[in-house]
């Protein structure tokens, strides 16, 4: 299995980066850091439906939001 970690560092602007470095790595989870925007304002979340990923965890704080993408569900993992 493939783990890899992401500073995305704004997500708005940097979805093509985002992209082009799952392409890449082909990661299995994909643990993205900074998003920097809230859960309803991700864009274009068709964009990353098309993906063989699946969001497996959002987290949201005052100074960190971030999220988890997998493959296949992420079984007892607890977002705080």
């Amino acid at each position: 299995m493939k783990i890899a970690s992401f500073n995305v560092n704004g997500i708005t602007a940097r979805l093509p980066n985002l992209l082009r470095w799952l392409a890449e790595t082909r990661p299995d989870v994909a643990c993205l850091q900074e998003l920097k925007v809230p859960h309803d304002r991700f864009p274009r979340w068709a964009t990353l439906a098309k993906l063989p990923l699946r969001i497996a965890c959002w987290l949201m704080s005052p100074n960190q939001r971030s999220t988890r993408l997998s493959h296949e569900a992420l079984v007892g993992v607890k977002c705080r």
